[in-house]
């Protein structure tokens, strides 16, 4: 079903695994895909509600890190540093809400879907027990290289996947682009792959893409900031900066009794 995000994620972790994700990074997306608001997912049920009622995408995961790693069995700084990673690749989808509330967090059905059509887990799984060092490397939304011997495997977004919003780069924009380069913040790779598909699509060879992340300065489980720098080889100067993302905050707050923790009212649907 569309809304049954557990196992959607469940689908894809043999894929994960094989891109170099951790347990504990696994475990964070069933966390979050468990506790994306379970009462209000229940009166959607009990109500019969289409899947393709909008209110199944309004559900968010209200835990923090510290209660989402006590119910997988980690460890803070590990739920934390796991959080991190799965925000930074688009994984996940999150709101930050200030420094006194964790931030909303649900899974990015869509790139895990992308995932999923690349190719069932149970092909990979027999290359995988006949070769023990077999991976897909980093997870990379594009692999541009078509020597990779693993492409066949990690054919991932494509046009067919973008929106009006992945042009980040509009006519007017493009025309300084002869002049100075531009660097864009994204909030994951994800966000960033996905304008840099579009662009490319778009201005075939008149650009040159750069594609990279920035580490956070200051906590080691903050995500890392993506960009994307678009140039034109006659452009000179310093990047022009656009669409700077802030790091979301990694509150130690939690909710103090669970109804407080699954209450939510969400469009049509008022969950007490």
């Amino acid at each position: 079903m569309a809304f049954d995000r557990t196992a959607l994620v469940e689908s894809v972790s043999g894929r994960l695994h094989l891109h170099g994700y951790h347990p504990s990074d696994l475990a964070m997306l069933l966390g979050i895909a468990q506790f994306e608001n379970k009462k209000l997912r229940d009166n959607l049920l009990k109500i019969n509600a289409p899947e393709t009622d909008p209110s199944w995408q309004a559900t968010y995961c209200r835990a923090g890190a510290p209660r989402l790693a006590f119910e997988r069995g980690f460890s803070p700084s590990q739920a934390r540093a796991s959080l991190a990673r799965i925000q930074h690749d688009g994984l996940i989808e999150v709101i930050p809400r200030g420094d006194s509330v964790p931030p909303l967090r649900r899974i990015n059905v869509q790139a895990l879907e992308i995932l999923r059509r690349a190719g069932l887990s149970r092909f990979l799984w027999e290359i995988a027990k006949k070769d023990n060092s077999f991976d897909l490397g980093p997870l990379d939304w594009i692999t541009p290289d078509d020597n990779d011997s693993n492409r066949y495997w990690k054919d991932y977004l494509c046009e067919k996947d973008l929106n009006e919003e992945d042009h980040r780069l509009r006519p007017e924009a493009i025309s300084l682009l002869y002049q100075r380069p531009e660097k864009i913040y994204f909030s994951s790779t994800f966000a960033r792959d996905r304008c840099y598909l579009a662009t490319k699509i778009q201005y075939p060879k008149e650009f040159t893409f750069d594609r990279r992340s920035e580490k956070p300065g200051r906590r080691k489980a903050a995500p890392m900031t993506p960009y994307l720098i678009v140039s034109h080889p006659d452009g000179t100067g310093a990047p022009h900066v656009f669409g700077h993302t802030e790091s979301s905050p990694m509150s130690e707050f939690e909710p103090e009794d669970e109804e407080d923790f699954n209450s939510e009212e969400i469009g049509d649907y008022a969950i007490n």
